[in-house]
């Protein structure tokens, strides 16, 4: 998916949005099912409505006692225990399945922004090799060495993690310079 973005320098924004499109029109209905039942899980009426909802089987149920009427469950309410712990394994499932899909997409659009850094690092150094060649073709100004200049017109060598890509620099740390 990445791939494609290295072809056009320009429009970092849009790159980055359409990136999301893509993640979000690869989506299937399942995991769109997942994401959308975790956001809802999130808000916090539905704290209130599981607090509402075990207070009120727990309290239906033991006045039901007092009253001499045929209880659903008995105190400790084992059924109610059973529903809540597997409610709790179903959330953490959905919550891990819905935080892997939106890791995927955090990695994405990590990678690009590696990579605009990079061509915009690459962009930097021309202009600044561009600007120092024209100062010193320029007759009207006095020609003299700038080292930091100079320094500043090479691209750093940095490393793209998993990239064997020739036209992305490499890492300093290579032992071929």
């Amino acid at each position: 998916m990445i791939e494609r973005w290295k072809s056009d320098p320009d429009g970092s924004v849009e790159q980055l949005a359409e990136l999301q499109r893509e993640h979000d029109c690869s989506t299937g209905l399942m995991q769109r099912l997942a994401n959308r039942l975790t956001t809802e899980l999130g808000r916090p009426a539905t704290v209130s409505v599981v607090i509402l909802t075990i207070a009120f089987w727990s309290g239906a149920n033991l006045a039901a006692q007092k009253l001499g009427l045929q209880a659903v469950e008995k105190l400790p309410f084992p059924d109610l225990g059973i529903v809540v712990a597997v409610v709790a394994l179903i959330v953490a499932l959905l919550i891990l399945t819905t935080q892997e899909h939106r890791n995927q997409l955090a990695e994405s659009q990590l990678q690009l922004t590696v990579e605009i850094a990079l061509m915009s690092e690459r962009k930097v150094a021309k202009i600044i090799a561009l600007l120092e060649e024209a100062r010193r073709e320029d007759p009207a100004l006095r020609s003299r060495i700038d080292p930091e200049a100079e320094a500043m017109a090479v691209a750093g060598k940095h490393h793209v993690a998993g990239g064997d890509d020739p036209d992305l620099p490499t890492t300093g740390n290579d032992t071929g310079d």
